[in-house]
């Protein structure tokens, strides 16, 4: 499938993948911050009880908290919006954002500078060696380049990827989203919704900055400690938000890995 973030500037995030623009760390040469949240001058009204009438019409998904409502508990959230009831026809993601504000994973501001075309370059450059595997000999330094421009302009959130059973995606996402509201995890987690499913269900369990290592490994341990059983959710690998933007997926025509970190290599990781 094609990112339909790169075909429709209109979109707020790409509904074949599971990119949105979502707390980055602003560099002092980007624009002012925006708040991850829209303003308005209406007062606010009580959570509906239909999920359906909780989704946002620009972005295609459900979020908690939502300023457009009076507030609630994520409790409350959480027995209103059930993903496997949701119409994925209508939502493309059920998402809870961290609201501890003291939490290591707190992420209050985002930026928008995806479309550096040096990015696109880079991947031009890496296509115009001759075969497949000699991008793939090449692959490590492309990437490099990639995650450096990503870091100089603050693109740098990435998420750990789980896909979820489906007898196990509500129960699973209770978990997960509970200790994403209460700053146990990162900065945020979404999971796509979808009633009558059969296929496994994609959660995307965010972390700010993917080059600080001890936070990436601390939410992946705390993944796997909140999880009882990771085979109905198992942990895939952690992906760059800029990956998925510029459609680093598996198997792409530029020998790249889609992920940026291995679960097994994370759990090697020492610090001092």
């Amino acid at each position: 499938p094609t990112c339909t973030y790169l075909n429709n500037a209109l979109l707020n995030s790409c509904e074949m993948c599971e990119t949105e623009r979502f707390g980055l760390t602003l560099p002092q040469t980007a624009q002012p911050p925006k708040k991850r949240f829209k303003t308005t001058t209406e007062p606010p009204s009580e959570p509906p009880s239909d999920p359906h009438v909780r989704i946002d019409p620009s972005s295609q998904r459900i979020t908690w908290p939502n300023p457009l409502y009076a507030p609630e508990t994520v409790d409350n959230f959480l027995t209103s919006v059930i993903p496997s009831r949701v119409n994925d026809s209508l939502c493309s993601w059920v998402q809870v954002h961290n609201d501890t504000r003291s939490s290591p994973g707190y992420q209050e501001y985002f930026t928008d500078r995806y479309d550096d075309p040096e990015y696109a370059n880079i991947l031009d450059t890496q296509l115009q060696i001759d075969t497949l595997a000699a991008r793939k000999r090449n692959r490590d330094a492309c990437t490099q380049q990639i995650t450096d421009v990503a870091t100089r302009n603050g693109d740098v959130t990435g998420k750990w990827l789980l896909f979820i059973k489906p007898d196990a995606v509500d129960s699973v996402w209770e978990i997960i989203a509970r200790a994403t509201a209460l700053g146990q995890l990162g900065c945020s987690a979404k999971i796509s919704p979808g009633t009558n499913r059969g296929r496994d269900a994609c959660c995307c369990v965010y972390v700010k900055d993917f080059n600080d290592k001890q936070e990436v490994k601390r939410v992946l341990l705390k993944i796997k400690s909140l999880l009882e059983s990771e085979s109905r959710a198992p942990c895939v690998g952690f992906k760059a938000d800029i990956h998925t933007i510029l459609g680093i997926n598996g198997n792409n025509k530029w020998g790249l890995l889609a992920t940026l970190y291995k679960v097994a290599d994370v759990l090697t990781w020492e610090f001092e």
